[in-house]
């Protein structure tokens, strides 16, 4: 079970099914690369998606993985831009943030509403339907044996 997590279908790799494991890994794979590339990094957020994300670290540690490098773009002298008021913010020398091509800069590169949504729920049910590998890794006989 612990490698079908760490790995989308590691636990076929496991029981020598390597067919059925690159076909799982591919499923799983697909889901997340393209879930990354229609809603971007910010599609996984520990922090503020909460609740996706549960489903979303079922993924293994490329969604932990994916998290931390969007906490290190989406921020700004170590605080993130979600946090930060839209008006006047102490913590960045009382710059109009509207007006800051670093702020800017990080504000581009944040998923926008429905796509980033459409994002997150395509590597939510990556994770989901690494759940099933990972059950089933667990709990179902080996092949060849009932």
């Amino acid at each position: 079970m612990l490698l079908a997590w760490l790995w989308p279908g590691g636990g076929y790799f496991a029981e020598r099914r390597y067919a059925r494991g690159i076909r799982a890994m591919s499923g799983v794979l697909f889901l997340y690369l393209f879930g990354l590339l229609i809603g971007g990094l910010d599609a996984v957020d520990r922090k503020h998606d909460g609740i996706w994300f549960y489903a979303q670290a079922l993924n293994g540690p490329i969604a932990f993985v994916t998290d931390f490098a969007r906490s290190r773009v989406s921020s700004i002298n170590g605080q993130e831009i979600q946090d930060i008021s839209w008006e006047r913010s102490p913590s960045l020398g009382e710059r109009w943030l509207a007006e800051d091509p670093e702020v800017m800069a990080v504000v581009q590169r944040q998923g926008l509403s429905h796509v980033n949504e459409v994002g997150t729920l395509f590597i939510a049910l990556g994770g989901l339907m690494n759940l099933v590998l990972i059950l089933e890794a667990g709990f179902a006989s080996p092949r060849g044996k009932l």
